[in-house]
């Protein structure tokens, strides 16, 4: 593969093209790389029985040494919110307080408070607010109330305007410098009046309260929500992003699988390749046989930006069609276990039901799929019709998805590099074993599957490669 990569290069053709590529990538805004973190392998989901199965109420969670996640456990109360801690140099800021005020419940103020590091002798002084003035985002503020160096910020909209200084709102972004870390603060209403998301810059983190939450939800203002939606990515526009609603790697690889084909029969059969490997993984990690281990999630998401640098890469030296639907449904494996951390806080809700929840959320990522395939195929077919015809469209859009996978690689290695690894013991040979039966289960289904779907009328090219310059694809 490299040996045909290097074969793209070297044609005097593709040299200009890659000057494009590299221009595109250096017209973005010229941002300091993120603090890469990781998310835990599993958050705190309560138990049928709370009372047989006691555990902590409020689970601390470090993404990187100066930023904190907390989830209050649903066993204490069924809202389960998440809470975050943000350490600068010169305070500390906590955003939201959560739905629990008695501290014997819920010891939020000393867990916090423990948290901060010294300064000057004392504390590190705590900032804290809200994302909105619904109770369960606020209830814990009293838990603050006699503790020094210590500031409030009311959750409604007169004392969220005056202190962020938002003179035109909703309009305008503040911004909040709490010592060698600046967020942002954007107003987004719609779910309540006052509510409003943070941005942080050292980690790019987007805390959007609930303005897109992944369920029912109540809004007081649904034209103002749609405009505080378009607010929101007006802003991301050219900024990092590490984490909001963990799909955007998983739309660039879809992408990456159907730039170089046009036939709607194969690319029914390469997604239906994913399909079958991603529902494996969703399966097994549905009845806990993913590795639980706190190295297993960033290992997946630096396997996820792998797997779109690897695609970005095989469309740009040459794709063998007919061995697309192995490495898709491989691929597929690994995106199923991302797809499950989103999983395992929808099966909290789901009591006896696990089968039924499983296969509801599976038909949400198919139709989310299919959504996405139904803007991305006529768009793509224009785009390499009229405006980067053949391979030349298929080269420059490959690289510019490559370029962004690759930074998403190195920012998630980083924080797989800084895990601990498990020792190889006589459960993990067995877990291995079964996840190699599975790998072999999925890749067959899925080789029969594709067959089927891909049919024997008018063979395409098996290889697309540099000579292909005036193609478009299969």
């Amino acid at each position: 593969m490299f040996a045909r990569l290097q074969e793209v290069f070297e044609s005097a053709w593709t040299k200009p093209l890659l000057g494009l590529a590299t221009i595109l990538s250096c017209a973005t805004p010229a941002w300091s790389q993120p603090i890469p973190g990781s998310l835990p392998a599993q958050w705190t989901i309560g138990a049928s029985d709370c009372a047989a199965s006691p555990q902590a109420p409020l689970q601390v969670y470090s993404y990187e040494p100066q930023t904190f996640i907390l989830r209050q456990s649903p066993c204490v109360d069924p809202e389960a919110n998440f809470l975050y801690l943000l350490v600068g140099s010169q305070k500390a800021l906590l955003i939201d307080t959560g739905v629990v005020a008695d501290p014997a419940k819920m010891p939020l103020a000393q867990t916090i408070l423990s948290l901060l590091p010294l300064k000057n002798g004392g504390r590190l002084p705590l900032l804290i607010v809200h994302t909105h003035r619904h109770r369960d985002h606020y209830a814990g503020d009293i838990q603050f109330a006699s503790a020094p160096d210590v500031q409030i910020v009311a959750p409604d909209l007169a004392a969220v305007r005056a202190f962020f200084q938002f003179d035109h709102w909703p309009e305008g972004v503040a911004h909040l410098d709490v010592g060698d870390r600046m967020v942002d603060v954007i107003p987004t209403p719609g779910h309540e009046a006052a509510h409003i998301a943070f941005y942080d810059e050292r980690t790019a983190l987007l805390l959007s309260g609930d303005l897109l939450l992944p369920g029912r939800l109540t809004l007081e203002d649904i034209a103002a929500e749609k405009k505080s939606v378009a607010r929101v990515i007006e802003f991301l526009a050219g900024r990092p992003l590490a984490h909001i609603l963990g799909g955007l790697d998983h739309v660039l690889f879809l992408l990456c699988l159907i730039i170089p084909l046009r036939e709607p029969r194969r690319i029914l059969a390469i997604v239906t390749a994913f399909t079958v490997g991603h529902s494996v993984t969703l399966l097994g990690s549905a009845y806990d046989l993913a590795p639980a281990g706190a190295w297993f999630p960033p290992f997946v998401e630096t396997a996820i930006a792998a797997s779109i640098v690897y695609m970005a890469l095989e469309n740009i030296v040459g794709v063998d069609l007919r061995r697309r639907w192995l490495t898709t449904s491989l691929f597929g494996l690994v995106h199923g276990f991302g797809f499950s951390y989103a999983l395992r806080e929808n099966l909290q809700f789901a009591g006896r039901h696990r089968v039924v929840s499983l296969l509801a959320f599976n038909i949400g990522i198919e139709l989310g799929q299919v959504l996405v395939l139904a803007l991305m195929v006529p768009a793509l077919a224009v785009l390499l019709k009229f405006v980067l015809t053949g391979r030349v469209g298929v080269i420059v859009l490959s690289a510019l998805v490559a370029n962004v996978g690759w930074d998403w690689m190195i920012q998630r290695g980083e924080a797989l590099w800084r895990m601990e690894w498990p020792a190889l013991d006589a459960a993990g040979l067995a877990s291995l074993a079964r996840w190699v039966a599975a790998v072999l289960l999925a890749t067959g289904a899925a080789s029969v599957l594709a067959k089927r779907l891909r049919g024997t009328r008018r063979p395409a090219p098996s290889v697309l490669g540099p000579s292909d310059a005036r193609g478009g694809g299969a």
